[in-house]
């Protein structure tokens, strides 16, 4: 539907250009064009309640602005907000992103951007680690030691609660090729990375999140929706481009029929 698209005739329409690697990874350089000009004005607030779930990704520029008054409008009509930030918004704007979490319902970030804004956490509100020695080491990489801060060091967990506490009752954190974590009341959900011929890593984060996000609004649980991301990302690594092997929800279902459900590791938050 490109009936809420907004023109902006003083500006280009976003554009990128992808440069690919042998090994599957790519270099993207992006221009982002009109969109880091929207404004609150555009927010079609009228149409807002035709929808039964809001998806942000990254805003960049002035746009980034607008989490706050989005997600406030979301909240007011009881529809559940996933957000996607990109790294800038979470170096540049970190502070809408804190005030804006009890109107999100699931977060959404891969490793990096994670660390990044636990480090801020860190940062304004004064928290404190634990001692290295009390943190378990046969765990997956990320529950292990993750920040270290002079005398005490933080991991995935304490990222979790904090995110957890302020408002979103689903926090996600992608790790790249060794699976992803998901977080949701006192559990964490890991599902390890499935081996596949990748031919580009380009969209499939993305791939990920939209498709948890669309299984937990069908009424599927955590589980279920963490298999089916995994699932629609690992087909997208084996195409060119973004979109390229997105699934389809039969074809997604008939998959998810057949994929292994022992794969997953719960430990207690």
């Amino acid at each position: 539907a490109t009936n809420l698209v907004n023109i902006d005739n003083n500006t280009a329409t976003a554009t990128s250009f992808i440069m690919p690697c042998t090994d599957g990874d790519s270099t993207l350089l992006v221009y982002r064009g009109a969109n880091t000009h929207l404004q609150e004005k555009d927010i079609p607030h009228t149409k807002l309640s035709e929808f039964n779930q809001l998806y942000l990704s990254s805003l960049n520029g002035e746009a980034a602005q607008l989490v706050k008054p989005i997600t406030d409008a979301a909240k007011k009509l009881n529809i559940p907000v996933a957000i996607n930030p990109g790294m800038a918004q979470l170096c540049e704007t970190a502070n809408i992103i804190q005030e804006s979490l009890p109107n999100i319902s699931t977060f959404i970030l891969n490793a990096c951007e994670a660390k990044e804004f636990m480090l801020t956490l860190i940062k304004d509100n004064k928290l404190q680690g634990v001692d290295k020695k009390t943190m378990a080491q046969n765990t997956p990489e990320l529950l292990q030691p993750w920040i270290e801060q002079e005398s005490s060091c933080f991991n995935l967990g304490h990222y979790f609660k904090e995110i957890l506490s302020r408002g979103p009752s689903i926090a996600i954190v992608t790790n790249g090729s060794e699976g992803v974590y998901v977080a949701h009341h006192d559990t964490i959900y890991f599902h390890p990375s499935i081996a596949t011929n990748i031919v580009s890593t380009v969209g499939a984060g993305d791939a990920f999140g939209s498709c948890f996000v669309g299984s937990i609004m069908k009424g599927h649980s955590v589980e279920q929706a963490l298999i089916q991301g995994i699932l629609n990302s690992l087909s997208v690594l084996q195409y060119e481009g973004a979109q390229e092997g997105l699934l389809t929800m039969s074809t997604l279902e008939e998959n998810y029929s057949s994929a292994p459900k022992n794969l997953i590791q719960k430990f207690a938050l």
